[in-house]
């Protein structure tokens, strides 16, 4: 029988834990907290933060469909 990845509870911690990264590097970001040399690489790492997100659910949407 296959494992069903979907269910798996440590994908939740991982989709919750991009969010919160996300999160807090937007609102760092808005509050102006980041020294102005790294601020571009952060928001960088937010961005792949968000598209893992993005492509999780993605993933989840479609394997709820089928």
């Amino acid at each position: 029988m296959k494992k069903n990845i979907f269910n798996d509870p440590e994908l939740k911690k991982i989709e919750k834990s991009l969010i919160g990264i996300a999160l807090l590097v937007f609102l760092l970001t808005v509050a102006n907290i980041l020294p102005k040399s790294i601020t571009p690489y952060v928001a960088i790492l937010a961005g792949i933060a968000l598209v893992g997100y993005g492509v999780i659910a993605v993933i989840k949407n479609n394997k709820d469909k089928s």
